[in-house]
């Protein structure tokens, strides 16, 4: 909105306007660009590395890309216009479903074995708890509205949508959707004010005030978390 909202000096550096809509497919090892308007789908890369359960992942505003291997529990790097892996660290933690950035350009993961918010370290990988969610959290996802400071967390148990503080943990709304969860995907579309949501095979729009959901379409890859990432190529 060319405004400095999160007054760090930078206008507008978390928008990522016009990036694609992206997913890793782990089962067929490959990055898939999703068309979010038609949920038809486009090959990106295949990943270098095998045997790697990559089930959440999110992108930076300066393009930094990171996903979790859900099978070893840790952090790697993802160039997603090559389908390069490098690690980061291990994380220590338990199952986190869900991974996204946040304020200050930190990035937060959902744990689901304890029932909390996490702060994940770049260099090493390793979690540090922030606080507990409130609620027993089953799948989910992840995602960060920059313009209002606000993560949004999915819960696959009850299909409902979570208002999360980052600095607490502390669930401050929760809405109801229409999507059926089962694995979780979800990124933030700051220009429309909506979240993409995905379950694994269906790619919906959600409100996040109201909850209001809206069928996108079949998605023909197993889309586990979605992120918006710079263009490849020239």
């Amino acid at each position: 909105d060319g405004e400095d909202n999160d007054c760090d000096g930078e206008i507008d550096e978390d928008v990522k306007a016009g990036w694609p809509l992206i997913t890793v497919d782990s089962s067929s090892s490959q990055v898939v660009e999703i068309e979010p308007t038609t949920a038809q789908t486009s090959v990106i890369s295949s990943l270098d590395a095998s045997g790697l359960g990559l089930n959440t992942m999110d992108v930076r505003g300066d393009g930094l890309s990171v996903v979790q291997d859900s099978v070893g529990k840790a952090l790697y790097h993802l160039d997603a216009c090559t389908g390069e892996v490098s690690m980061l660290g291990y994380t220590g933690a338990g199952n986190l479903c869900g991974i996204s950035f946040g304020p200050g350009g930190e990035l937060f993961g959902l744990d689901k074995d304890s029932d909390e918010l996490v702060n994940l370290n770049l260099t090493a990988g390793y979690a540090t708890p922030i606080g507990s969610l409130g609620f027993d959290l089953g799948n989910c996802g992840l995602a960060y509205d920059c313009s209002t400071g606000t993560l949004y967390g999915a819960n696959a148990v009850t299909n409902t949508l979570h208002a999360l503080d980052p600095a607490t943990g502390e669930t401050l709304s929760t809405v109801q959707t229409a999507v059926p969860f089962q694995s979780v995907g979800l990124e933030f579309n700051v220009q429309e004010r909506k979240l993409y949501a995905s379950n694994g095979s269906t790619l919906y729009t959600v409100d996040p005030t109201s909850g209001e959901t809206q069928l996108v379409g079949g998605v023909d890859v197993l889309a586990d978390d979605l992120a918006h990432h710079p263009t490849c190529g020239p």
